[in-house]
């Protein structure tokens, strides 16, 4: 990886382990059970965090699966635990997926990375309690893209075949709702929006120069948004005012909305509604997000706990 690039990395890197231990932990449900770091690949590094209420007994529920973002070249499952506890305390067991980093873990093995962490916890003791006919799943950032190409795949055979050595469990996974926030979606545009260092986030995750992605016919599936169709589930898209990448949400809700389906756009304001926002739960404008998000997914026929 050239010098120019690894800058960005060690940024994003910096910036995790500041962020983590405070600002994206504060206020972090006590209400919640976790088993964590669980490894899903033998002699790896990878792993993935479980988060489920408390005294769920045996009640079968549904199956969030959270993937952090940033930058696909930084973050953690174990820096998320204010938004991921939040979203368990809600009714919901958390699979929170370490899919490996950039460039080491580029594009296509972190997808394949987070079909085995599924797998793997399908196959486990943990599952008893989980009902696998709503499986939701969403992030920020980074994670919005790669929850968006996981629910494209699952609603595009076309999709789906552009992608080599899918474990068995890309057959059969199905998607009942997404909560994607501030993600990326078409790459093509994404280097236009004057994000800072993108280029090199970009690079880092894709291998590819974008010049010559764009002009490849195989460059296109590093951007959902090219896949996606009639089929895709119903959806929460965030956006923020202070975000750069805000126009990749808007896009996706007028293709969504073009295509009949079901979704909403939640957009932050004020000071704080910057990149990401909604990782940090204590702030005002994430309790408004969260509650008018999980509004809409609940109404999906979601079980809750009473």
């Amino acid at each position: 990886m050239k010098l120019i690039n690894l800058i960005p990395k060690a940024f994003c890197c910096l910036t995790e382990a500041i962020m983590g231990p405070t600002v994206y932990t504060i206020q972090a449900s006590k209400n919640v059970e976790w088993t964590n770091k669980v490894k899903y690949i033998n002699g790896s590094s990878l792993f993935y965090n479980i988060c489920k209420p408390k005294m769920a007994g045996n009640e079968k529920l549904p199956l969030f699966i959270y993937i952090h973002g940033g930058g696909w070249v930084s973050g953690s499952p174990n820096y998320r635990k204010a938004i991921i506890s939040k979203i368990a305390e809600r009714g919901y067991v958390v699979l929170a997926i370490y899919y490996g980093l950039a460039p080491k873990y580029k594009f296509a093995p972190s997808i394949i990375n987070m079909y085995k962490a599924i797998e793997h916890f399908k196959n486990s003791a943990q599952k008893s309690n989980v009902d696998f006919d709503s499986i939701f799943i969403g992030g920020e950032s980074a994670g919005a893209h790669l929850s968006c190409v996981i629910s494209t795949i699952s609603t595009n055979d076309k999709y789906k075949e552009k992608f080599e050595n899918l474990p068995c469990i890309s057959n059969d996974l199905r998607i009942k709702g997404t909560f994607l926030i501030c993600g990326i979606y078409n790459l093509d545009t994404t280097e236009m929006l004057g994000y800072p260092a993108m280029y090199s986030y970009i690079v880092a995750e894709t291998g590819i120069e974008p010049g010559i992605r764009k002009k490849s016919e195989e460059g296109n599936i590093f951007s959902p948004l090219k896949y996606i169709t009639s089929n895709f589930p119903p959806s929460v898209i965030v956006t923020a005012m202070g975000d750069k990448l805000q126009t990749e949400g808007f896009i996706l809700v007028k293709k969504l909305k073009s295509l009949s389906v079901k979704c909403i756009l939640r957009h932050g304001v004020g000071a704080t509604a910057i990149h990401a926002f909604p990782v940090a739960q204590f702030l005002p404008e994430t309790k408004r997000i969260m509650d008018d998000a999980f509004n809409f997914l609940n109404g999906l026929n979601l079980k809750q706990l009473n």
